[in-house]
């Protein structure tokens, strides 16, 4: 019979939902030190598991007294080296913390990479020079002042890295392109050394073991793409970034025309940029912008599908479905109802005050297609990166391309950004600072930029101007939204809509316990019931938090089952 003289608290290597513990326990007969890569069963699989804490059994009877499941022990040693660094292990328990992962999901970010070099000797005590943290703002890059330094260059996404590194790589300095993230053997030995070198990668690299950092430049700061809001974990890399630069006590250099709101706030003597644009407004006016000359046409769209809304242009009448009393969208020559699915046929008048002039406002991609078809207009629309390796392939790029992010980095003669007004006129208040974002990034890809809105000439100055940014600062420390406040929004859905209410009003009073036990200053607020788009019979409600300092979602949502989603700063 196997001896179980020592427990391990384990961390499975893999992807685990936010509920589940920070560390499974384990039995060994012999000790194994902490930081080893372990064979344990979980649900009668075998995965890779990493051991955070090695004890005696007779230190932890207090922990395994009273559990509710048998103890297994460990099937195997695959090495007693550790893979991660103590940086990368402490970035990863406040990730986990922050964004509400399980430890093990965290980790898992880390492992993606540290599984390439499992026979490596990383190096665990770092000599950290005797310097602080310190944060600067560089204009642009000053290759002079890298000389005889550490550093690493960071960009929000693997192509823009690619350009970076076409545009500079002739450069008389030690420029290392970290493009292949899955094949890093060659590079670890540079990595971890003290070696002099600027190394080069997107934002992904920020979870590579970095020793001996001196400078770390993020350039692109103000890029919406530092976040990610396409796929979970839906992580902030700025906030991650700043952990490390303070970890490593190395200088944080941001580079960028347009910053976010923060680094404003920071650097009070910066300048607010200056953006150039021709507004238009109606449909007519985006078919003769097109059709002036021959050149490349790029059309941004962030609505996926249909136009948005039908208005009266007299008395402002939206038409809604009768049935469920949802907006409708304008499909072809009808309305439909994204809720309940119900279709209309296109009304000739406005039934309140008998007006013919109606207006479609937000025009979806669909609908965009459609008019474009009608009018012999020919397009080429990229949506995955399939398409846009096709479109790098065509030497005569003349014509319209139609997309959203993946065209936000192809240089166009003319660019037309669509439904701007969108954000202006949202109840989303962090959704201007996206949109401002975009239309900057917009603007250093094109000779000319066309922006479909009907604001009024006042604001499209500010924005030309770049006041609207000390307006949004404004707006943003009146309504304690960030940088003032961390905002955290929990979702739940339930068909029954009484019972979706009890049970957010439930979960509402043992967070408020929470809250008072922690000492902390949260304010929650809620349930408020919203509106969700194509899916029936389904509610959803949400309480909301607020919060000057950092909010321990892990501890505080222990044992919450009832969420469905979590978004940050309303995923800006």
């Amino acid at each position: 019979m196997e001896q179980k003289n020592y427990i391990l608290k384990v961390v499975p290597l893999q992807p685990l939902p936010p509920q589940t513990p920070d560390f499974f326990l384990y039995f060994s007969g012999k000790k194994i030190s902490h930081g080893s890569l372990v064979k344990i069963e979980i649900r009668k699989k075998e995965k890779i598991g990493y051991v955070w804490k090695t004890n005696h059994i007779s230190e932890v009877k207090y922990l395994i007294k009273n559990l509710d499941y048998q103890i297994k022990g460990i099937k195997d040693v695959i090495t007693e080296k550790d893979i991660f660094s103590e940086i990368q292990k402490k970035i990863a328990y406040k990730i986990s913390r922050r964004y509400y992962l399980s430890l093990s999901s965290a980790l898992s970010l880390f492992f993606n990479f540290s599984k390439t070099y499992i026979n490596f000797n990383l190096p665990q005590k770092i000599n950290v020079v005797n310097r602080k943290f310190k944060l600067e703002i560089w204009k642009r890059i000053n290759w002079e002042k890298l000389n005889n330094k550490k550093v690493i260059i960071i960009l929000p996404t693997q192509r823009e890295a690619d350009n970076f590194y076409f545009q500079n790589k002739d450069k008389k300095v030690n420029l290392i392109y970290l493009k292949n993230l899955k094949n890093l053997k060659s590079y670890i030995d540079l990595i971890v050394s003290p070696e002099k070198n600027i190394f080069l990668g997107s934002k992904k690299i920020i979870f590579l073991p970095w020793q001996n950092i001196d400078k770390i430049i993020v350039l692109k700061e103000g890029s919406p793409l530092y976040r990610e809001f396409f796929k979970n974990p839906k992580i902030n890399y700025l906030e991650i970034i700043e952990d490390l630069a303070k970890l490593l006590k190395c200088y944080l250099i941001y580079s960028d025309d347009f910053y976010t709101l923060s680094v404003y706030l920071k650097f009070p003597q910066l300048k607010y940029p200056k953006v150039e644009f021709t507004p238009f407004q109606s449909i007519n006016q985006l078919k003769k912008i097109i059709q002036e000359d021959n050149r490349l046409t790029k059309i941004f769209i962030l609505q996926k599908n249909l136009a948005q809304r039908l208005i009266c242009s007299n008395c402002f009448y939206k038409f809604d479905c009768q049935n469920c009393q949802n907006y409708l969208t304008v499909y072809e020559n009808n309305l439909f109802c994204p809720q309940c699915h119900k279709n209309y046929p296109f009304p000739a008048l406005c039934p309140k005050c008998q007006n013919s002039n109606l207006i479609i406002k937000e025009i979806g991609k669909e609908w965009l297609k459609k008019f474009l078809n009608n009018q012999k207009i020919n397009f080429f629309e990229i949506q995955s990166e399939s398409q846009f390796k096709k479109f790098k392939q065509f030497k005569n790029k003349k014509g319209v391309i139609i997309g959203s992010w993946l065209i936000l980095n192809i240089f166009s003669p003319k660019t037309i950004f669509m439904n701007f007004d969108k954000a202006f006129f949202s109840d989303n208040l962090v959704l201007k600072e996206k949109y401002l974002h975009l239309l900057y990034l917009l603007k250093n890809s094109s000779a000319q930029l066309f922006l479909q809105t009907k604001l009024n000439q006042e604001i499209l100055n500010k924005i030309k101007n770049g006041i609207i940014i000390k307006e949004l600062i404004e707006e943003r420390r009146l309504n304690k939204l960030p940088p003032f406040y961390s905002k955290v929004k929990l979702i739940s859905r339930l068909s029954n809509l009484q019972e979706l209410n009890r049970r957010l009003l439930s979960l509402k009073d043992l967070l408020k316990k929470r809250i008072l036990l922690s000492k902390k200053e949260v304010e929650i607020t809620g349930p408020f019931l919203e509106r969700i788009s194509r899916i029936k019979k389904r509610y959803q409600m949400y309480l909301q938090l607020k919060s000057k300092n950092f909010i321990d979602l892990k501890n505080l949502l222990e044992g919450v089952s009832c969420l469905e989603e979590i978004n940050f700063d309303d995923d800006l």
